[in-house]
C-alpha cells in the first residue's frame, strides 16, 4: 500500500506540456491552453493572462477521464498531499519571503507570500471537515486569488500605529506600471514577548507585470513610504 501511494503522488504532480481547449462546469473556456502540471485534486494550465488551476470537480467527464481523476482513490491521496502542501507553507513562510531587498528603511515590516496551491489545500480541508458537496466546494474555492496572497506584517509600539486605515499598498512592475492598489481591514494582535502591536494584512497578488516588481507599504501615520523589491516570479 505504501509502495502504491507514493507511485500515486508522483504521477499526480508531475509536469506535462499538453495543448487543450477546456470548457469548465462554470461556463469558463480556455482555448488551446498548455496543461502543464496534473495533481490530485485538478490540474495547471498556462493561458495567454497567466497560470490557473482548474479543479476536477470542475471539469466534465469526458476531460475527468482524459487526466486521470478518480474521486475514491483520491480521497485518501488528497488528504496526504494537503498535510503535505500545509508543511511547506508553514516552511514557506518561516523562510522564503517574497522580497529579498528594501529600498530603505524597512519600516518593521515583513512581507511573505501565500501560494495558491496551500490556500486550495487548507479550503479543501475545510470542505471535508464540513462535508460540503462539490458544488459549495467549488463555491468556496472560487473565492481564492489564482495567485494566492501577499501578506504584510506591520509592527509598532502602539495599537494606534498599525490600524489598516493608515496604510495603501501599492504594487508596480519593472517598468513603473501600476499592478494593485488595496487596502485591507487587516488582523490586529498584541506580540506578548515584545509588547508590540502587530497588524497582518493580507492583499492579493496581481496577475500580470514583469519582474522584479516593486511594492511600495504607503504609512500615513508616519506620513512615509517604505519601497521593497520583490525578485521572486514563481506565483
Amino acid at each position: 500500500m505504501k509502495t502504491t501511494s507514493l507511485l500515486f503522488v508522483c504521477l499526480f504532480t508531475a509536469s506535462i506540456m499538453l495543448a487543450d481547449d477546456v470548457k469548465t462546469l462554470d461556463g469558463k473556456e480556455y482555448k488551446a491552453v498548455t496543461v502543464s502540471r496534473i495533481e490530485p485534486d485538478g490540474i495547471t494550465v498556462v493561458t495567454d493572462s497567466g497560470i490557473e488551476k482548474i479543479l476536477f470537480i470542475n471539469l466534465p467527464q469526458d476531460l475527468q477521464k482524459k487526466y486521470g481523476y478518480n474521486p475514491v482513490k483520491q480521497k485518501e491521496m488528497i488528504a496526504a498531499y494537503s498535510e503535505a502542501q500545509k508543511q511547506r507553507m508553514l516552511d514557506n513562510l518561516r523562510n522564503h519571503g517574497l522580497t529579498t531587498d528594501s529600498e530603505n528603511d524597512s519600516g518593521d515590516i515583513e512581507i511573505r507570500r501565500l501560494p495558491y496551491k496551500d490556500l486550495v489545500d487548507d479550503e479543501m480541508t475545510k470542505a471535508r471537515n464540513l462535508v460540503l458537496n462539490q458544488v459549495d466546494t467549488q463555491k468556496l474555492l472560487s473565492k481564492i486569488p489564482p495567485f494566492g496572497y501577499i501578506i504584510f506584517n506591520i509592527e509598532r509600539p502602539t495599537m494606534e500605529e498599525v490600524e489598516s486605515k493608515h496604510f495603501t499598498i501599492i504594487i508596480f512592475d519593472r517598468n513603473g506600471r501600476e499592478l494593485s492598489r488595496d487596502t485591507d481591514d487587516g488582523r490586529i494582535e498584541l506580540s506578548g514577548g515584545k509588547k508590540r502591536w502587530t497588524n497582518h494584512i493580507v492583499i492579493a497578488i496581481p496577475k500580470n507585470g514583469d519582474f522584479p516588481w516593486r511594492i511600495r507599504v504607503v504609512d500615513g501615520f508616519r506620513n512615509k513610504y517604505y519601497d521593497f523589491i520583490a525578485k521572486v516570479a514563481e506565483f
